[in-house]
């Protein structure tokens, strides 16, 4: 059974957020591989009334040079409507068995992420006990903070969703290894 890491670029930080861009990364805990990516923009629209759009937020993307190239990058490819590409992320999410669904918080990228399924009257694809939240994870698993998160990159959905599987999978080992139930090089 295979985990999914989610995460959402957002013109908003509102549980109705314009949603920008999707990324997830498909892993497995066993043998701490990221397995599958997906990624996709979407062309956020003003006139939409469902979806949220803040200057603030939009301020954040475009401050930053890194960032900013990578909200240009995603207002160019965002071709297809937000119900294409929550049609899209559902049949990627299906097309192998998923034990859970993470995010870096337990109240930004499912809850808007469930928003748009909602507005769209598509059915997510998950079920409420299949949520996973980094943070708490983190804070339980890695109490003095030991993990090191890798340099900058660029700013996209994936790149955050992959980082953020990866410090899961090392969380995991670490547990494991705490409670000396892991392995270790020399055991392979």
């Amino acid at each position: 059974m295979y985990h999914v890491m989610l995460d959402l670029e957002t013109l908003s930080l509102q549980p109705n957020a314009a949603i920008i861009q999707i990324g997830a990364a498909m892993f497995d805990m066993g043998t701490g591989l990221v397995v599958r990516g997906f990624e996709m923009c979407l062309k956020a629209s003003a006139k939409d009334a469902s979806q949220h759009f803040d200057q603030k937020t939009l301020a954040w993307h475009t401050e930053d040079e890194k960032r900013n190239a990578a909200y240009r990058e995603t207002q160019r490819l965002g071709e297809e409507s937000q119900c294409e590409v929550l049609e899209a992320f559902s049949a990627w999410y299906k097309s192998h068995p998923v034990q859970a669904i993470w995010a870096n918080g337990s109240n930004f990228d499912i809850p808007i992420l469930e928003f748009a399924y909602n507005a769209e009257k598509l059915e997510v694809p998950w079920g409420y006990r299949d949520v996973r939240d980094l943070r708490t994870f983190q804070a339980i698993a890695d109490p003095f903070d030991k993990y090191v998160k890798p340099g900058p990159t660029a700013h996209t959905a994936y790149l955050d969703a992959h980082e953020q599987a990866e410090r899961v999978m090392w969380l995991n080992m670490t547990m494991l290894r705490s409670f000396g139930l892991g392995f270790t090089a020399a055991q392979d």
